[in-house]
């Protein structure tokens, strides 16, 4: 099976996948880390140089790729579900799992990270949240379509996996 992480930046798919790969014993994919493998590019340098739609059809082509493998855990970007017939993709190939956080603590992890994202503001905390609200009423159509949306506060990969393996088994 293949389980597909989706939810906003900074919603810890990527912390949270890794460690629910070591848990199921099976190979983690980070969307962005494949999509700078691929293009020997940082993520901002494709933004720069392709714009947004040269990003995500990348994106889309290195998740269709990645979903040739059988049981991987895949951290997909924020905005992987929101493009094209991604959400479809991953729904009709794994398990979907929206990681939901609000919209303020969100904005006070991107504040506070080193890894600054190319879509996102950063003059102020209100602005980055004000941005980052604006982005979700979009995006959320999109993750709510997930087969499986969890609460991420507080997650922890063994629960995570619980409630997978409950969903799976209905």
């Amino acid at each position: 099976m293949i389980i597909y992480l989706v939810g906003f930046m900074g919603c810890g798919k990527s912390t949270l996948g890794k460690k629910l790969a070591t848990l199921m014993k099976v190979p983690f994919y980070d969307l962005d880390s494949i999509v700078e493998h691929q293009t020997e590019m940082s993520v901002s340098e494709i933004f720069s140089t392709f714009g947004e739609s040269g990003f995500r059809d990348i994106e889309s082509a290195c998740l269709k790729n990645l979903s040739t493998e059988t049981n991987v855990v895949i951290s997909c970007g924020g905005g992987t579900p929101c493009y094209g017939d991604n959400m479809d993709y991953m729904n009709n190939n794994g398990m979907t799992v929206y990681i939901k956080i609000p919209d303020d603590i969100i904005a006070s992890r991107l504040f506070h990270s080193e890894n600054k994202r190319p879509l996102l503001p950063y003059q102020s905390r209100e602005i980055l949240k004000e941005h980052v609200s604006k982005m979700m009423l979009t995006r959320e159509v999109f993750y709510n379509r997930a087969r499986l949306i969890v609460e991420g506060i507080n997650l922890n990969p063994n629960d995570l996996l619980q409630f997978i393996n409950m969903r799976i088994s209905r």
